[in-house]
C-alpha cells in the first residue's frame, strides 16, 4: 500500500528535479564556461588566429550574453590594432641582425593576417547582433567603427602603393573593394544617427566614413568630389559640437579635419579660438596638440 505513493512521489521529485537542472545548466554553468574562456583569451593582448577558434566555441556554448560580448570584441579590436602593429613594427626597426629582422618581419605578417581575420569574423559575429535586434544604436556603431578601421588597416596603404605606381594602371578592383568597405560604414553610421540623434559618437563615425571616402576620390584624382567629402566631414563635426559644445573631444575631431584633412589652418585656428570661448583652458590645450597653429598667435 505504501510502494506505489512512495514512487509517484520519486516521479514527482524526478520531474521535477530534471528542468531544475537544465535551467541551472543554461543559466548558470554555460554561461560561466563561456565567460571564463572569454577571459582567459582576453588575458593575452596579441591577436591570433588560434582567438578565432576560441570566440567561436564559446560563442557555441551559450547564446546569453553575446550580444555585449560582441560588442566587446568589436570595440577591442578597434582600440588595439595600431598599436599592436605599431609595436611590432618598432620591433622590426630596432632588430640587431639579418636574423632577428626576418624572424621578427615574419611574426609582423602572421600578426597582421590574424588581425585582418579578426575583423572579419568580429564583423560577421556584430551583424548577427543587428538581426537580433535592428534597434540598439551601440550595434550600429560598433559595426560602422569597424567598416572604417578595416578600411585604414587593409586597404588604405594599398590603395597609396596603386596610386605611386607610374605609368601603370590602378586596380580598379582594389579600389571598388575599398569603397563598398567605407559606403558601408557610412551606412552603419547613419542607422546609428537614427536610432540615436543626440549622440555625438555616431556623427563622430559618419565624419570618419567620410573622410575615408574622400581619401579614395584623392587617389582617384576626382578632387571635386574629395573635397565635397571632406567637406561634410566637418559638417558633420560641427553638428556634434552643436549638440553638446562642452565636449572637448568633439571640438578636437572638428579641428584635426580643418587641420589635417582640410589642410585650412586659419580655419582651424578659428575653431580653436571658438572652443576657448566656452572654456578657457581647452585653448591652450587645444594649441599645444597643433604646434603649427602657434604662429597663428603672433
Amino acid at each position: 500500500e505504501d510502494y506505489y505513493p512512495e514512487k509517484r512521489l520519486n516521479y514527482l521529485s524526478l520531474a521535477l528535479l530534471i528542468p531544475l537542472l537544465f535551467s541551472l545548466n543554461y543559466f548558470v554553468v554555460q554561461p560561466y564556461q563561456s565567460n571564463k574562456i572569454f577571459y582567459t583569451a582576453s588575458k593575452d593582448a596579441n591577436t591570433s588566429l588560434e582567438k578565432i577558434e576560441t570566440y567561436s566555441k564559446a560563442f557555441d556554448l551559450s547564446p546569453l550574453g553575446n550580444e555585449q560580448t560582441r560588442r566587446h570584441l568589436g570595440n577591442h579590436i578597434t582600440a588595439n590594432h595600431k598599436k599592436e602593429m605599431e609595436a611590432l613594427s618598432k620591433q622590426v626597426e630596432s632588430a640587431t641582425s639579418i636574423e632577428e629582422r626576418a624572424n621578427l618581419q615574419k611574426l609582423f605578417e602572421k600578426r597582421k593576417e590574424a588581425i585582418e581575420k579578426n575583423f572579419v569574423f568580429v564583423k560577421e559575429e556584430m551583424r548577427k547582433n543587428i538581426e537580433i535586434s535592428d534597434e540598439n544604436f551601440r550595434d550600429f556603431l560598433v559595426v560602422s567603427k569597424l567598416h572604417n578601421n578595416y578600411f585604414d588597416f587593409k586597404y588604405l596603404n594599398q590603395l597609396i602603393d596603386s596610386y605611386s605606381l607610374e605609368n601603370q594602371e590602378k586596380d580598379e578592383g582594389l579600389f571598388r573593394e575599398a569603397e563598398e568597405i567605407v559606403l558601408k560604414a557610412q551606412d552603419y553610421a547613419r542607422e546609428a544617427i537614427n536610432l540615436g540623434p543626440t549622440n555625438q559618437q555616431g556623427y563622430w563615425e559618419l565624419a570618419q566614413g567620410n573622410i575615408n571616402h574622400g581619401k579614395i576620390y584623392l587617389l582617384l584624382g576626382e578632387h571635386d568630389k574629395k573635397e565635397e567629402k571632406f567637406k561634410k566631414a566637418l559638417d558633420l563635426a560641427q553638428k556634434a559640437i552643436d549638440l553638446e559644445p562642452r565636449l572637448l573631444d568633439s571640438h578636437f575631431r572638428a579641428i584635426n579635419v580643418a587641420y589635417q584633412i582640410l589642410g585650412d589652418h586659419d580655419l582651424a585656428y578659428q575653431k580653436i579660438k571658438e572652443a576657448g570661448e566656452i572654456d578657457s583652458l581647452w585653448e591652450e590645450e587645444l594649441i599645444n596638440m597643433f604646434p603649427a597653429l602657434q604662429l597663428n598667435e603672433l
